[in-house]
């Protein structure tokens, strides 16, 4: 095992040895590719995304075969700062506190990973909608990427995400339809979302989740229940 630093030779060997690429053993291709897979997988848990991991063997004249594994491990991307910008109403800090992504601190290692930068690109969108911003939008992300020390390998990003918050929208009157085992009254009493007030994406999910548990628990686990969504983008009003 050639190049690794950050991911210790146990951790490999235990990754090979789990998925059947084992000294004296015979060589299974799919084995030791689905290992470099899972290596790959790894470095990426530690925010070294581009990492490359590559294998090349060896035969001697015993049909024996060496199996060499090179590893180029990419730089890690530390965040110095998390801005949002076009939040006129919501402040930064409550958009800012429910992302995984997190800027470096004295005790946070603030380290940026693809995958939760794209999950946190949702939470923003999420995080106005439940602020009444129903129709909000990401514009874009703009990530900037800079190495303060060049004597370190570690570099430093600067996020910001820019939005479109849009209009302030209220729960209109809720309705139901197609109800025969429940009364609408009974349905509507679990709501946690009520007329006029401030729409919250998370509560009206809430309440669909409330009507599927109340048929699951009455045994009709198969019962649909179809969101129809109308929007009045004059008065603002969800229903």
């Amino acid at each position: 095992i050639k190049g690794a630093k950050d991911l210790g030779k146990t951790d490999i060997f235990e990754i090979l040895t789990a998925r059947g690429v084992r000294e004296e053993e015979f060589l299974s291709p799919k084995g030791l590719n689905d290992s470099l897979e899972s290596i790959r997988e790894k470095y990426k848990e530690k925010g070294r995304e581009s990492t490359t991991v590559g294998a090349s063997h060896e035969i001697d004249d015993k049909n024996r075969v060496t199996v060499t594994i090179q590893i180029r491990e990419a730089d890690i991307t530390r965040v110095a700062e998390i801005r949002v910008r076009g939040n006129k109403n919501v402040p930064a800090k409550e958009i800012l506190k429910a992302l995984q992504t997190k800027r470096k601190t004295w005790f946070r290692g603030g380290v940026l990973k693809e995958t939760e930068l794209e999950q946190d690109k949702e939470v923003v969108v999420r995080e106005l909608a439940r602020r009444g911003y129903a129709a909000a939008a990401l514009l874009r992300t703009d990530v900037l990427p800079m190495r303060k020390n060049p004597k370190k390998r570690d570099k430093t990003a600067y996020i910001t995400f820019f939005v479109l918050e849009g209009p302030k929208y209220q729960f209109g009157e809720m309705s139901v339809s197609g109800n025969q085992v429940f009364t609408a009254p009974e349905l509507k009493a679990g709501f946690a979302s009520r007329k006029g007030q401030t729409f919250d994406v998370s509560k009206y999910e809430a309440d669909l989740q409330n009507m599927h548990s109340r048929y699951a628990e009455r045994g009709y686990i198969f019962a649909g229940v179809t969101p129809e969504k109308k929007i009045d983008r004059s008065n603002h009003v969800i229903a």
